[in-house]
């Protein structure tokens, strides 16, 4: 019996090893087959290149029906696809068929005599560890003797600090001559994207004029629509010759909104208070609630509007009290809102039914305002000059009810009148027409008037004085003759820093200064050409072909001193463009 069950066990042992060799075989043949990320070892960084390619860049006389590429590495097949394209373009989607990191790519049609073909994949493309490309591929080949040797290059720059923008879509229409048409071809006849540092290079176009436009096409159509930012060229028509372009052109990120705000839902928070959503974050530019329409759509009926207030948090949102509704469809006209180009919110009626409970919002105090205030030796929050102490609350109120809880001292406990005012409802600036200037003061709010019957809210201001201030002085150069040249002001620390605080224009002699600014503070200075007498700087626009106004950027950071006058180092040039 020993032996018989011995034997069974070795049968059984040679059979689970035979089993186990055979599945190690066939995971081996398949691990083979399929390609996997590595394990271990040190990052994937680099990008994929083109290793081998035929036809051969730049090959002359070419009857092909497909082009393969291999890769230096595995690439994301979906990402190719996304990233590649022919011109001339063809009606139909080319074919691919993948071997590892090698692709044969089919064209749908015959190709062109006598033409030069350009094949660009651009910085979509990324290796199978998500590394992308950090510029586009580009290589070309004719199937006729000469391919095609035109140039165009140039720089795609954000216009707030003169920064390259990457992955940015270029392209670049024919013109049958030097005359800028009325509207553009369907479809550019060349596109290429730009590198990580904003610049851009065509190569193998044909001899010609052509309207060079940049766009951050977000839906893919391959024209200049909608809300897109856009890049207008430096100069209307721009030859491609066989010359070695400098790249010296640059061309201004911009961005057109000529679309109004619309109402998009309303969502009724009482029978007195509603809430509406609109499309776009909004500002209001007169908080007067006649500016509004509100009425019942049967009895036509008009109800006044109380009052109306937004949370800067969420600008899309915008809040309405009014008198008692009743739980009727009522119709809505909005006034008095734009966005932030400064287009009126859409003033075509809603329809809505306010709840039927009634209103049961209490007034809430959420903080004073500024936020985050430096304090200063004796603890007061220091205030830049022309910013004002204020409180935050839950939703509008009058002056009246508002000096009911609100009170100030100075810092002799003299109390101290003030006067309110808000622009958006919520934030209520306090100015002091009797206050001595620098002197500290508190603000405090008692709680029984916000919802808090035991709790006094106070905090300690105090505005700078001349004592704590400086100013930046500089020199302006403006090439250009046309308009006014204006220079801007702009915090370093974000994020501000995106926001001017004062605009200047110099004097005969192109001087300009920037007054009452604080101790230790920085600062950073951008000069435009302002054809348009608006004080802002603008993009220009495709057709009718109008330039960006030019810019010049100051790089270095200044830092203000009290009582000093700091001068840039440099003069700040506006060329010519």
């Amino acid at each position: 019996m020993k032996t018989d069950a011995g034997h069974t066990y070795l049968l059984i042992r040679r059979a689970q090893q035979r089993y186990t060799l055979l599945l190690a075989v066939v995971l081996g043949i398949t691990s083979c087959a399929i390609p996997v990320l590595p394990t271990g070892g040190p990052q994937d960084k680099e990008p994929p290149v083109i290793i081998d390619a035929t036809p051969k860049a730049e090959s002359v006389n070419v009857s092909t029906d497909h082009v393969r590429i291999v890769f230096s590495e595995f690439v994301d097949q979906a990402s190719f696809a996304q990233a590649i394209a022919v011109t001339p373009a063809f009606d139909r989607p080319l074919q691919y068929k993948w071997r590892k990191n090698r692709v044969d790519i089919t064209f749908p049609e015959p190709l062109r005599d006598n033409t030069t073909y350009i094949l660009t994949i651009d910085t979509k493309l990324r290796d199978v560890n998500r590394v992308a490309l950090t510029q586009p591929i580009t290589f070309a080949f004719a199937t006729g003797p000469v391919i095609n040797r035109g140039k165009i290059a140039g720089r795609v720059i954000e216009p707030l600090e003169g920064t390259g923008v990457a992955s940015f879509d270029v392209f670049a229409y024919a013109l049958a001559d030097s005359t800028l048409p009325d509207s553009l071809p369907d479809s550019p006849a060349y596109r290429i994207q730009t590198d990580d540092q904003g610049a851009f290079a065509f190569d193998y176009m044909s001899e010609q004029p052509y309207f060079v436009v940049a766009l951050r096409d977000l839906n893919r159509n391959r024209m200049p629509d909608g809300i897109e930012p856009f890049a207008v060229p430096p100069v209307p028509i721009i030859y491609a010759d066989t010359t070695s372009p400098d790249g010296a052109l640059t061309w201004l990120v911009t961005k057109t909104d000529t679309i109004s705000p619309k109402i998009q839902r309303v969502r009724a928070l009482s029978n007195q208070r509603f809430m509406l959503r609109l499309s776009e974050s909004i500002q209001i530019t007169r908080r007067d609630p006649a500016l509004w329409s509100l009425k019942d759509s049967v009895s036509n009926q008009t109800f006044p509007i109380e009052d109306i207030y937004l949370y800067p948090e969420d600008p899309k949102q915008i809040y309405i009290k009014t008198a008692e509704l009743f739980a009727t469809t009522h119709l809505l006209q909005a006034g008095g809102l734009s966005d932030s180009t400064g287009n009126p919110v859409d003033t075509t009626a809603i329809t809505f039914r306010p709840s039927a409970n009634p209103d049961t919002l209490q007034l809430r105090f959420l903080g004073f305002q500024p936020e985050n205030l430096s304090p200063n030796e004796i603890g007061a929050s220091v205030l830049p000059p022309d910013i004002n102490a204020g409180i935050r609350l839950n939703q509008a109120v009058t002056p009246e009810t508002l000096a009911g809880f609100v009170t100030v001292q100075d810092s002799t406990q003299t109390p101290q009148a003030f006067e309110s005012r808000s622009t958006d409802g919520s934030i209520y600036e306090l100015t002091f027409p009797d206050l001595p200037a620098g002197m500290p003061f508190t603000v405090q709010v008692d709680g029984a008037g916000v919802g808090a019957p035991d709790t006094t809210y106070t905090k300690l201001f105090q505005q700078l004085t001349d004592e704590n201030l400086g100013e930046l002085r500089g020199q302006l150069i403006a090439a250009d003759s046309v308009g006014q040249a204006v220079v801007e002001l702009y915090p370093t620390t974000r994020p501000v820093a995106r926001e001017r605080i004062a605009v200047e224009t110099p004097d005969t002699s192109g001087t300009f200064v920037f007054s009452r600014l604080p101790d230790k503070s920085q600062y950073r200075f951008r000069a435009f050409q302002d054809y348009n007498a608006n004080l802002r700087w603008d993009g220009g626009q495709l057709l009718p072909y109008q330039n960006a106004e030019p810019l010049a950027w100051y790089s270095d950071s200044l830092q203000v001193r009290a009582r000093w006058e700091q001068t840039l180092s440099d003069t700040l040039k506006i060329e010519q463009r």
